[in-house]
């Protein structure tokens, strides 16, 4: 079965991110060290979570993570080192530019709102997808089967004829589960070899 829909996620496929440069941010208008700001993101409930299923509003997610983080700035200096952290990887977005126009492009990511308006703003890659399915926007962060079932819709094919690009595992692995072609695009590995892996080029 033909590959129909390409879907890429964004962190660490086409956007790298600097968690220690947010936390070293913070910590300069913090009482807390870099190590326990880091409890929020990575407790046993990460604040983050809510914000990326869609169940708080930026100002709400910034709001608790002053009050969490200690931060003694404001809600909205802290969205700005927030944001701040991401920056495109350059190769990988090189190769979604080859891909638009030739084949139908779409992203799939565990995200927040504030991420998303950040990129718009900076960047224009965005532009060349289809379609967007973010985690905040369908209630569904992957590896959840239900947002690679919002996916398929959202471009009309079947689960066989969509290839998910991911740097995790957890989340290709789920997407194999339905019958996803993937890509499980690791640290170092070359975007362009994997698609001619599988016949696929610009």
């Amino acid at each position: 079965m033909p590959v129909r829909a390409i879907f890429f996620d964004l962190g660490e496929v086409l956007i790298g991110h600097d968690p220690g440069h947010t936390l070293r941010e913070i910590a300069k208008r913090s009482p807390l060290a870099p190590e326990r700001l880091a409890a929020p993101f990575l407790g046993p409930r990460p604040c983050f979570l809510d914000f990326e299923l869609g169940h708080v509003t930026t100002r709400e997610f910034f709001a608790e993570l002053k009050v969490l983080t200690q931060f003694e700035g404001t809600a909205t200096e802290l969205l700005e080192i927030f944001t701040q952290s991401f920056a495109p990887l350059d190769d990988n977005v090189a190769v979604l530019r080859e891909l638009a126009g030739r084949h139908r492009l779409a992203v799939l990511s565990n995200t927040s709102p504030a991420q998303i308006d950040s990129l718009r703003e900076r960047y224009d890659f965005l532009d060349l997808f289809e379609a967007e399915i973010y985690s905040y926007a369908v209630s569904a962060r992957k590896p959840d089967h239900a947002i690679y079932r919002h996916a398929v819709q959202a471009m009309q094919v079947a689960p066989g004829e969509a290839l998910l690009i991911d740097d995790r595992r957890e989340n290709i692995d789920a997407a194999a589960e339905l019958g996803w072609r993937v890509i499980h695009l690791g640290r170092g590995d070359d975007l362009r070899e994997e698609l001619d892996h599988l016949g696929i080029g610009g």
